[in-house]
């Protein structure tokens, strides 16, 4: 459902019909105009523009929702998941509407990693990607019933960091919307100050993203692991272990696709360091941190460190993200072999086929 704004509509209206009105005293857009205008504020509010792969995703999200489908394999345990999850997402979403700061926010996902961003086309069949605008938002209810139905042996484990990692992602592009709003008002007020209040409020911030970011890794590798039946990563104390335990069951097949050597090393434990150093204090070794108080002391906004870390932060956010994209990919490949697409489904990837490759 969309909220059309009627005045566009009747500006645009001819000088004649909006005589005709005011002679009659009545006057209602056609059905038409209501659904160009909703169609509009959809592709835009939701699915997002080309940079965020927005008119593809509108496009088979709209083929999705004209399939034959039911959610008969969800347990009362995964929708209670699907209606926290889909009322969080509207309270974010709100949030994102009441302020004009999307170009800032928005991950631009197409432009960071096309090739990652056209595997949402083929997950469709069982994993539909909705958005990828400021954080990435699947249909969690077909998404955790193809994992059902499919009888994935961890189909609990993954349904459960699934939606972890979705309310992660969440919680991620919220603080990022907080923080921009810090950013912005210390540029307003801060004035004479040395420090103000509204810097802390943004080194604050700031370490929530980190540690959010930190967690949404650690989720994604038990994703790829629980996808592959890898269950014992918890007996491993090193990361490089637990990428060995991963590889030793990882399929031939996935290590082929395209997209897997860009997953494979955003895991590895030089990529997760970055991350690390910035969450466990390395870089607070004799007051050099970007994030202490400090480095804000008579700066002004062009001088402060606050946009530098924006700015790394949401690269972070943004490769966490295609990260995320290329997990499922893979998960979807595994659940279209367990349970191969038939009747309607099958029509449906054919139909996907045609119109994309």
């Amino acid at each position: 459902m969309s909220n059309v704004e009627v005045l566009p509509i009747w500006l645009k209206q001819s000088f004649a019909k909006k005589i005709k009105a005011i002679l009659k005293f009545t006057w209602k857009p056609d059905n038409q105009e209501i659904l160009d205008a909703a169609e509009k504020i959809l592709r835009s509010e939701m699915f997002g523009d080309e940079s965020d792969f927005g008119d593809v995703l509108f496009d088979i999200n709209l083929l999705h929702h004209h399939r034959l489908w039911n959610l008969d394999c969800l347990t009362e345990q995964d929708e209670q998941k699907v209606d926290a999850s889909a009322g969080m997402r509207m309270l974010i979403a709100r949030k994102h509407s009441t302020v004009g700061t999307n170009k800032y926010l928005n991950l631009q996902l197409f432009h960071y990693n096309p090739l990652i961003c056209s595997l949402c086309i083929p997950m469709v069949l069982k994993i539909p990607v909705v958005s990828m605008q400021f954080a990435i938002e699947l249909q969690e209810n077909f998404t955790f019933n193809s994992i059902r139905q499919a009888k994935h042996p961890q189909a609990d484990e993954l349904i459960a960091y699934i939606y972890d990692t979705l309310l992660i992602q969440q919680k991620i592009g919220s603080s990022f919307h907080s923080l921009l709003g810090l950013i912005n008002e210390v540029k307003q007020k801060k004035g004479e100050a040395k420090l103000s209040i509204y810097e802390m409020d943004a080194i604050s911030e700031c370490d929530s993203i980190i540690n959010y970011l930190k967690s949404s890794i650690e989720k994604i590798i038990l994703i790829l692991a629980f996808t592959f039946e890898v269950t014992n990563l918890e007996t491993y104390k090193k990361h490089q272990q637990k990428l060995k335990a991963i590889d030793s069951k990882l399929p031939t097949k996935a290590k082929a696709q395209p997209y897997f050597e860009f997953i494979w090393k955003f895991i590895q434990p030089q990529e997760l360091e970055k991350l690390n150093n910035l969450r466990t204090g390395i870089n607070h070794k004799k007051g050099v941190s970007k994030l202490q108080p400090h480095t804000y002391m008579d700066s002004d906004l062009s001088t402060s460190p606050i946009g530098e870390m924006f700015d790394t932060l949401m690269d972070q956010h943004r490769k966490n993200s295609a990260l995320l994209i290329g997990v499922l990919a893979l998960l979807t490949d595994d659940l279209v072999f367990r349970d191969p697409p038939t009747g309607s489904d099958l029509e449906f990837a054919i139909d996907l086929q045609r119109i994309y490759l």
